[in-house]
């Protein structure tokens, strides 16, 4: 959705969508499906992508909602992983390949289904029905995008109401009172996790948006056609599974005895932290109006000047949020331990 909103602004949306109406007579949201979502669609294809490999190989949302025997495929990696059992570290990265293979496979039968979604869509306009198959599809998924919004707040009601819930028997449809005494109770085990996630957070996402804003200002000042190339390697955690190469990374961690300290859990953080911060604020630092450079450099600022004097207050809304998108993938990976021997976990 974050994506879908940056593309949109850099296309003429509303405009596109008057068009398309007038011209069809179709309804906004299809008009929007057959207007405006191919020209948007070259920019969301990564997202979409990251998307895909994510919800195949993602583990912490797997170990809370899936089946436990037997278990997704990245779980049953994980758990061998953290066997006692050195020999079981064999099959792990069995597993783990066999996820990556998956992963693979899905992109390329996805980027197949586009193109032939793309040659039916393509039929479909050119045809000049007004009203398709899309029509209802498009309204269901609205309703749909709707009610998951509605019921991911009530589960997160849910989840705070519990913390404080002192009794909650089936099937009752509230608890029988409310206290905060398990707060009071386990404030002083909280402490110390809280803690650890603020700062691994925080130091990820710095250095995120230090790495990022670089690479944006390094990109404005040697001018060429379309981001280089050597961007795309930045997006690899997004489309690799993440047990595909972390296993990779402790074994790396603890040959070097750097397993546990905060540089390492801040190094692994940063693997998927930058993508996102990356993607977020690139988009509208690309789109800032060089006019705005060239009047201050006339003016006889240097480009360091402009740079702390005339962009980054312009940008500083995006690129709070940017942060804010970034810290949040942090605080959900983080996995903090009061022992420094455990600090580290797989995201």
């Amino acid at each position: 959705m974050l994506m879908t909103t940056a593309a949109l602004a850099q296309v003429r949306s509303h405009e596109h969508l008057t068009l398309a109406r007038a011209s069809s007579a179709t309804a906004a949201r299809e008009a929007w499906v057959r207007a405006v979502l191919p020209q948007i669609w070259r920019q969301v294809r990564l997202p979409v992508l990251a998307v895909l490999a994510y919800s195949l190989s993602v583990v912490d949302v797997a170990l809370v909602l899936a089946p436990g025997n037997p278990p997704p495929l990245a779980v049953l990696a994980v758990r061998w992983l953290a066997d006692a059992d050195v020999r079981m570290w064999f099959p792990a990265a069995a597993a783990a390949t066999l996820v990556l293979v998956v992963v693979a496979a899905s992109i390329v039968a996805w980027l197949a289904l586009e193109r032939l979604v793309a040659f039916a869509g393509t039929r479909i306009v050119a045809r000049g029905r007004r009203r398709t198959a899309l029509t209802p599809l498009v309204g269901g998924a609205a309703a749909t995008v709707a009610a998951l919004g509605v019921l991911a707040c009530a589960a997160m009601g849910g989840m705070a109401l519990w913390s404080v819930a002192t009794q909650w028997r089936f099937p009752d449809a509230f608890p029988a009172g409310v206290a905060i005494d398990g707060w009071v109770r386990r404030a002083g085990d909280l402490a110390t996790p809280a803690w650890n996630t603020i700062v691994v957070g925080a130091l990820a996402t710095l250095i995120a948006l230090a790495l990022s804003l670089a690479c944006l200002e390094a990109e404005q000042r040697r001018p060429r056609a379309g981001p280089p190339p050597a961007l795309s390697v930045l997006y690899l955690p997004l489309l690799v599974p993440q047990v595909a190469f972390l296993f990779g990374a402790q074994v790396l961690l603890l040959r070097g005895n750097a397993d546990g300290t905060l540089a390492a859990v801040a190094w692994a953080h940063l693997i998927y932290v930058l993508p996102y911060l990356f993607l977020s604020l690139a988009d509208p630092w690309r789109s800032l109006d060089p006019r705005y450079a060239r009047t201050a450099a006339s003016l006889g600022a240097s480009p360091v000047r402009v740079f702390f004097a005339v962009k980054l207050p312009i940008l500083a809304r995006p690129a709070a949020i940017a942060c804010a998108v970034a810290f949040s993938v942090s605080a959900g990976s983080t996995c903090p331990r009061s022992s420094p021997e455990t600090a580290w976990c797989p995201r």
